[in-house]
């Protein structure tokens, strides 16, 4: 009997001497992720051309007024001339003087049309690469998220620029269907778990070589380090 109670008080000296909060870290983890950014890159490659276009339509504008503004500057200097004789009593030119005047007038209002059509689309470009922006950034709604293998659902409610996506661990593969603006995508990775702990003592376990597998998007990159860790890893795909 006295022999099961030093047992017994030998087990509780070591249970308590290795408290999981403390010595022993944290109890293990179950968390693989793989981060994924969406890029529309159809819609980006719209914008793209719009911005092109209008900064061509801007440059031509700008060499339109060059040509307009040179011309203006010839009328001007003739029209001294002309003024002079008309002023002189050559009557005779007083038609050419108003030739001269309508047509330097009529210069005058293109080259302030093309200057306030650069200034449009000089706004116009502001916006649309605003856009650009938020869109080279990822930030995108996923409608649906779900996993093929066993057909659980995954919520990502609000509009962001990158998503973590859990792994399952009782496979070595894990495929999604993703909806995005009413389109269905798939992608699919394989992988191989381990069990790790961090500098924080967190025992955890990681999914490491991580490689994709299939995918219906137009394209995508996968970047990672060495060994291809999960949670280290970034994929982002274009759509």
């Amino acid at each position: 009997m006295k022999q099961s109670f030093y047992i017994l008080l030998i087990w509780v000296t070591l249970a308590y001497a290795c408290d999981p909060c403390a010595d022993c870290g944290e109890p293990l983890r179950y968390d693989p992720t793989v981060k994924m950014i969406f890029i529309n890159q159809d819609s980006a490659d719209v914008l793209n051309d719009s911005i092109q276009f209008n900064k061509d339509s801007i440059a031509t504008n700008t060499a339109l007024r060059k040509v307009n503004t040179d011309s203006m500057k010839v009328l001007q200097d003739s029209l001294i001339i002309v003024d002079t004789l008309v002023a002189a009593g050559k009557e005779e030119y007083i038609e050419v003087q108003d030739l001269f005047n309508k047509t330097i007038d009529s210069l005058s209002i293109v080259s302030d049309s093309l200057s306030s059509y650069s200034k449009q689309l000089t706004a116009i470009n502001t916006e649309l690469t605003k856009i650009l922006t938020v869109i080279n950034k990822g930030t995108v709604q996923l409608q649906h998220t779900s996993i093929l293998e066993n057909g659980a659902e995954l919520s990502y409610e609000d509009s962001t620029t990158s998503f973590r996506l859990p792994l399952l661990l009782a496979s070595n593969q894990t495929s999604y269907r993703i909806t995005i603006d009413g389109i269905d995508y798939t992608i699919a990775f394989t992988y191989e778990t381990f069990e790790s702990i961090d500098k924080a003592r967190v025992a955890k376990v990681s999914a490491g070589n991580l490689e994709v597998l299939s995918h219906s998007f137009d394209s995508l990159t996968l970047n990672c380090p060495s060994d291809c860790i999960s949670d280290d890893a970034t994929v982002t795909v274009y759509f």
